[in-house]
């Protein structure tokens, strides 16, 4: 329950830069989660840590950042369709 509660908060926090920022290379951002592991070392059977953060928190925080990014331009463009 703790993994998808984690999980569910790197897409969140991937929501909210992608609203914040709101261009598409905002995207590139995704792949600075396993740069701050690579400090971490190496796991009990000897897996790095940025490669596990690679297959586990990259892929739901890129999720995050293509919705919010999506919803920030299409807010854009229905703002600006009215004017």
């Amino acid at each position: 329950m703790g993994e998808v509660l984690f999980l569910s908060g790197v897409a969140l926090g991937g929501v909210v830069v992608g609203l914040v920022v709101g261009q598409w290379w905002a995207l590139l951002a995704a792949f600075l989660v396993p740069v701050a592991y690579i400090p971490a070392g190496e796991d009990s059977d000897g897996m790095p840590h940025w490669e596990i953060a690679l297959y586990v928190f990259t892929p739901p925080a890129l999720l995050g950042l293509v919705v919010g990014v999506g919803t920030r331009r299409a807010l854009a463009r229905s703002s600006s369709a009215r004017s």
